[in-house]
């Protein structure tokens, strides 16, 4: 994959800055970004992780349960035992480019946690991926659980990328094969 310079924090934050009322927070708020550099079209990347539900499990989170009241919608779970509870806000998103998550949450690891999935194309068959996660904590220990699972989560995301991009070679391979054949 050829080189482009990849985006620090900082650039991050000014194409996708945190709304003022969540900068208000008592907690310190976690950022991880982390970079994927990848053997796959923007177009086919998107088509597997913008399938959250399914990237969700394969991630083993728990199911998540929805109910829509008012025009809310409410989602409810749980992850190592906690109960988690939160008002998800409408996701915005672009094709192939971005998507935005944010859940406003009353109970659970944090009060808010905004996910960022952004895509750059450097080449037809490949792209550099961004996943972010900014989480404002409930608490010291919620906090302290968040940074011992960080390295956790990341290595999913590793793992999970690399077995899209494998399969993405494979199904490209049969395409190719099945047009040959006919």
């Amino acid at each position: 994959i050829k080189s482009m310079t990849k985006l620090s924090l900082n650039e991050f934050f000014k194409i996708y800055p945190w709304e003022e009322k969540y900068n208000s927070s008592k907690y310190a708020r976690l950022d991880w970004l982390w970079t994927f550099d990848l053997e796959i079209s923007s177009e086919i990347l998107w088509s597997y992780v913008s399938d959250t539900s399914r990237l969700n499990q394969t991630m083993g989170l728990s199911e998540m349960n929805f109910e829509e009241k008012n025009g809310v919608l409410y989602g409810r779970s749980s992850n190592l035992g906690i109960a988690l509870e939160w008002i998800e806000i409408p996701w915005t998103w672009v094709y192939g480019k971005y998507l935005i998550s944010i859940r406003e949450y009353s109970k659970g690891f944090a009060s808010t946690v905004k996910a960022i999935y952004h895509f750059e194309k450097i080449s037809e068959k490949s792209t550099r991926f961004y996943v972010y996660l900014g989480w404002i904590p409930n608490g010291l220990f919620y906090r302290l659980l968040l940074l011992a699972s960080e390295k956790v989560i990341q290595k999913k995301y590793k793992t999970i990328l690399s077995e899209i991009e494998n399969l993405s070679k494979v199904k490209i391979k049969q395409i190719k094969l099945n047009l040959y054949i006919f």
